[in-house]
């Protein structure tokens, strides 16, 4: 599934089922996530944790790059681990992919 196609599920999707979207996305209950650069747009890195932490048991921000990393949000000016995150292959949103994310959940609410 690409990230495209996430989001469209989670914006059909009624509420309960984002969180299965999200786990079957990720393949697990845990989230290790990664920021780099400054989030301009969408708050908080700590925004971001909390609002991931609504549909995974445990979510992790780890301050570096590691195989078990599933995610790096990417802010203004990112720094290395951009890089990094490229040579291993490890999925990256930028704040409008997050914004999009976050959108489509809040609309599956409104699923009847």
């Amino acid at each position: 599934m690409t990230d495209s196609e996430l989001v469209l599920t989670i914006a059909r999707s009624k509420s309960e089922n984002v969180r299965e979207s999200l786990k079957s996305y990720f393949k697990g209950e845990h989230l290790t996530i990664a920021f780099t650069g400054a989030l301009t747009d969408i708050g908080t890195r700590h925004d971001v944790i909390e609002w991931f932490e609504r549909y995974f048991e445990k979510v992790e921000a780890k301050p570096t790059i590691t195989k078990d990393t599933n995610v790096l949000i990417v802010g203004d000016k990112p720094g290395s681990k951009l890089g990094r995150a490229q040579k291993m292959g490890i999925k990256m949103w930028n704040e409008q992919d997050l914004r999009s994310l976050i959108t489509a959940a809040c609309k599956s609410k409104e699923v009847k």
